[in-house]
């Protein structure tokens, strides 16, 4: 009898049917991992079985495994990739370290070492990050600070340097600086300290000559004053000046004669010339 071409039809549907649900198509997705070469193929029958491979930078404790089971994939345990651990960095000394990125202490945590004060790091890197293999640079080390000797010019004097040439001076060590000779002061700080950048605080002072300064003007308001100088500008140490009040009813306030002292400040502060009145009330008061 021969087979109506609808009934082949049918037939060759039913195969294909049959030959296709007797397997497993879609491959499962596992996280952070991927399937091994050697399970692949183009069609899973039942009881094949896909392997998997974590990524780069993570770690299984078992193989992870599925099973064409009943036209379905099933798990064989309960396993997934996780990020690959280091092993607890290494302190160091005179510093530690702290997390940057990522937690303690898998694939890709990065931790910075920091230096205690005073210290500072010599190395090219101050981080390390945890890769495949274990953690990548050099273990880097802080040496303490220092900051460069100081060698005084000119009439400069200075306290606080160490006894030898290539002693070491350390941050938080005082210089006090003065002037040898009369009539010289210092322009700039007395005291400068080693920071723990291994900078000094300021920069190194110099002497300079001692003079006072004063007001151009002869007379200020009231206020008359003898003994400027004919060109304007500070005097030196010793120089004397005069004062008088030219208004009447006026009293002077202040000391008559102030004198330009060796350190560049006046004996006392620059007189005023105040009502008689006014004097007498506040005086009083007083």
């Amino acid at each position: 009898m021969e087979s109506s071409p609808a009934f082949l039809c049918l037939l060759m549907c039913f195969i294909v049917y049959a030959s296709t649900s007797n397997g497993c198509s879609e491959i499962p997705v596992v996280e952070n991992a991927v399937v091994s070469e050697s399970s692949k193929k183009n069609q899973y029958s039942e009881g094949d079985t896909l392997e998997y491979n974590c990524d780069p930078g993570y770690m299984s404790q078992r193989k992870i495994t599925y099973q064409c089971t009943n036209n379905e994939w099933k798990k064989g345990r309960d396993v997934k990739c996780s990020l690959k651990p280091c092993e607890s960095p290494q302190d160091i000394a005179n510093g530690h370290y702290v997390v940057e990125k990522g937690k303690p202490f898998v694939f890709g945590t990065t931790i910075k070492y920091i230096c205690n004060d005073g210290y500072q790091i010599m190395s090219r890197f101050d981080t390390r990050t945890c890769r495949e293999g274990g953690w990548d640079n050099q273990l880097p080390e802080c040496e303490e600070v220092s900051c460069q000797r100081i060698v005084p010019e000119g009439n400069v004097r200075v306290a606080g340097l160490p006894d030898h040439s290539d002693d070491f001076i350390r941050s938080g060590h005082r210089l006090t600086f003065s002037c040898e000779g009369n009539g010289l002061i210092i322009r700039g700080e007395k005291v400068i300290t080693c920071q723990s950048n291994g900078e000094w605080s300021s920069p190194l002072p110099t002497c300079v000559e001692a003079t006072c300064l004063l007001q151009s003007n002869r007379t200020v308001g009231d206020l008359q004053i003898e003994g400027l100088p004919d060109i304007a500008g500070p005097v030196k140490p010793g120089h004397k000046l005069t004062f008088s009040c030219t208004g009447e009813g006026m009293t002077l306030n202040g000391e008559k004669i102030i004198t330009c002292l060796s350190n560049g400040e006046w004996s006392s502060p620059f007189p005023i010339c105040q009502d008689l009145d006014m004097f007498y009330f506040f005086t009083a008061l007083m």
